[in-house]
């Protein structure tokens, strides 16, 4: 045993006085009395002490030195063999991985990890610095280098788990850089090891891992939970949901898996029996009729809770479906008109270049072989054969007298069941795109239908007119406009759930490589204080014990 400061034993000499004042003994003091007749007439009474009324002051005495003895020891603060004399500074990352909140005779694993960190930060001396980093995407930094306990405790305590999967090697990235600064510092992670990838020890840094304990009874929940609109039907809601469970051989002869429940706005619309949701991995598709806005939740209905509550239900809102706004710019095209008026949820306008707004909308523009002003830019175009030059690139006077399509993008979305095979046109226009315009359709190496409709401001030209085209073509124009117009519909983006993912639900730890495992109890045996409360705690509580034997002692010398 070492200790930190050897010259508080120079204060042990202090037994010397209190020794000295035990054997200082009040001497009979001497009063003059008028009469010493009735003193006299009292019996003669021997003075005589048991041995245990001689030892009473003496365990007086040795309370005081005890006392002075412990008080000695803790200024010169010791340390056993295992702890080390210099200062420490060390690095605590928890992971708030959503599996930390799975449960086990009623606390979480992070309520676990901030016990065991507590222990720690208690267990500071006073040249002991630490760091307190919760994992995250990205890691935040909760309490900068300190050694006031007070601070680290408060800093601890607002950690709580994320609400989706994180990783941890980012926060290990950061501690190890920060340790790298400290000289000598270290890091320690208290997690369950839970995710989806395999740890590696930071270059030049001690890396410590406190384990805390999985749960060992079987968890089902929810990993996946989405509604879309259907890109062909936007008034179709395809709903999508995958369950897993953890641990399947922990399930009992008695053990019954929840049953799955789907609502649309809080009334009761599908329930999936027990019977198919107990499969390791069951997946389950619902396609739903609704035009207005509607909030779709799905939960897990167990009679038994699991270990992880954070992904028994999910919830989503669908947004309605959208109106498109259609302005028709340029000569009328009667058969065009036909078409987007057959549409639901398309409102047509015909105008001119002269009645366009000031300000593009988010509505679809179709210039029918028409160019508009140059500073007119929308946010989506259809250029019907425009003429001169534009973002569309330049015609060329040369028109092509018969084209046939010889590819196209079957599998883009614009053309989507649009079958092309054998369409001629005989009025298309020859035109040079410009090199980030992407081709749809060509008829060897000319463009018939091109664009950029993945950016911000989306636009498509045609090569060709509606006045003479094919028979075939005027079958498929529709499907195309269909599609062209369902991509603009804002509302057919998918909505997902915020759930803690399949890693986190199965609740399966990972092997961490190149790091040495650490006692999982309240305090790592590696690092084990003498004493697991601060010096002045300790002091006071002595204190208190010594004044009350003390008391006590004194008072029965007194009066016996």
């Amino acid at each position: 045993m070492t200790f930190l400061w050897p010259a508080a034993w120079f204060l042990a000499l202090l037994a010397i006085p209190v020794i000295i004042f035990y054997l200082i003994r009040n001497l009979p003091r001497r009063k003059p009395v008028s009469t010493l007749l009735f003193w006299d007439l009292l019996p003669a009474r021997k003075r005589s002490s048991p041995l245990w009324r001689k030892l009473r002051r003496l365990f007086s005495l040795l309370l005081q030195l005890l006392f002075l003895f412990l008080l000695v020891l803790l200024l010169a603060q010791p340390l056993m063999p295992w702890q080390e004399k210099a200062a420490q500074s060390v690095i605590f990352i928890v992971d708030t991985n959503p599996s930390m909140a799975a449960e086990s005779g009623g606390t979480s694993s992070l309520d676990r990890a901030k016990k065991i960190l507590r222990t720690r930060i208690r267990a500071l001396r006073a040249t002991d610095e630490v760091l307190l980093i919760a994992s995250g995407n990205p890691p935040r930094i909760i309490q900068r280098w300190t050694s006031n306990r007070k601070l680290l405790l408060e800093a601890l305590e607002p950690i709580e788990v994320s609400g989706t999967a994180v990783s941890v090697a980012p926060a290990l990235n950061l501690a190890a850089d920060l340790a790298s600064g400290e000289g000598s510092a270290k890091i320690a992670i208290l997690t369950n090891e839970v995710g989806d990838e395999i740890w590696k020890k930071p270059t030049d840094a001690s890396l410590e891992v406190i384990s805390i304990p999985l749960p060992e009874n079987t968890n089902y929940g929810l990993n996946h939970f989405s509604a879309t609109r259907s890109r062909v039907d936007p008034e179709t809601v395809l709903i999508h949901v995958r369950t897993t469970r953890s641990n399947p051989e922990a399930d009992g002869d008695d053990f019954q898996a929840p049953r799955l429940e789907l609502l649309v706005n809080d009334q009761l619309t599908d329930v999936i029996p027990s019977e198919e949701v107990a499969a390791d991995s069951f997946r389950k598709t619902w396609s739903l009729s609704l035009t207005d806005a509607a909030t779709l939740k799905t939960r897990l209905i167990a009679e038994v809770n699991d270990p992880l509550s954070s992904d028994d239900q999910a919830e989503v809102s669908i947004a309605p479906v959208e109106n498109l706004s259609v302005y028709l710019v340029g000569p009328r095209n009667s058969f065009l008109t036909a078409v987007l008026s057959a549409m639901d949820q398309v409102t047509v306008e015909e105008t001119v270049i002269e009645d366009l707004p000031s300000k593009p909308t988010d509505a679809l523009f179709i210039f029918n072989q028409i160019a508009p002003p140059d500073h007119f830019r929308p946010a989506a175009s259809l250029y019907i054969r425009p003429p001169g030059s534009g973002v569309w690139g330049t015609q060329s006077p040369e028109l092509l007298p018969e084209s046939i399509v010889s590819e196209w993008e079957e599998n883009h979305d614009l053309l989507r069941h649009v079958d092309l095979d054998q369409v001629f046109f005989n009025d298309s226009a020859r035109y040079e795109p410009l090199p980030a315009a992407s081709i749809f359709a060509e008829s060897f190496g000319d463009p018939l239908i091109f664009g950029e409709w993945e950016d911000e401001n989306q636009w498509l030209a045609t090569s060709f007119s509606l006045d003479h085209p094919d028979l075939v073509y005027r079958t498929v124009f529709p499907i195309f406009i269909g599609n062209l117009v369902r991509s603009l519909n804002h509302s057919t983006e998918p909505a997902a759930a915020r759930l803690p993912g399949d890693v986190a639900s199965q609740l399966r730890a990972r092997p961490i490589l190149e790091a040495s495992q650490a006692d999982s109890g309240d305090m790592p045996a590696t690092a084990r204080p003498l004493f697991l409360f601060s010096w002045h705690h300790w002091i006071l509580l002595l204190a208190i014990i010594w004044t009350l034997a003390e008391w006590h002692t004194y008072h029965r010398r007194i009066t016996e």
